[in-house]
């Protein structure tokens, strides 16, 4: 699983701040060691957040041979990160009594995505095939996941 980058107050995530705090120094590196452990066929998958697929970081991406899965958009069931979050928005919660500050706040979140469970990761990844199956069967419609 790659690093989590937690932005200070008062930042928003543009396609600059994408490129030199996360592609750059995270993921790039990341994904060089998984290419180098699974093959030349390994793909990222990306939401539709807009500094994903901006110039910049698409350049930079093309520039690294970092290949990109494309998945049609409003389809959270086909996105394993998605249940991720929810897991990890439950465990930072049951923490909300104590957490005071936004400072806090990022501590907690990087100490719960700390603490993922790596065979809760191979199930997310496991599940694929099965969410798949049942996007097709429900012709392009919602699915349990």
């Amino acid at each position: 699983m790659g690093s989590l980058m937690v932005l200070l107050k008062g930042l928003r995530m543009n396609q600059h701040l994408y490129t030199e705090l996360v592609l750059k120094p995270h993921f790039i590196p990341f994904y060089y060691r998984i290419v180098e452990k699974y093959g030349n066929d390994v793909q990222i998958q990306e939401d539709g957040g807009t500094w994903h697929f901006a110039p910049v970081p698409a350049a930079y991406k093309a520039l690294h041979y970092v290949q990109c899965l494309q998945w049609p958009a409003q389809s959270p069931d086909l996105s394993p990160i998605e249940n991720l979050w929810h897991q990890a928005k439950v465990q930072v919660s049951s923490r909300r009594h104590r957490i005071k500050n936004i400072t806090e706040m990022a501590i907690a979140v990087v100490e719960e995505w700390a603490k993922v469970d790596l065979a809760y990761l191979q199930s997310l990844t496991n599940s694929m095939l099965k969410r798949l199956k049942q996007c097709i069967q429900a012709k392009g419609g919602s699915t349990k996941y």
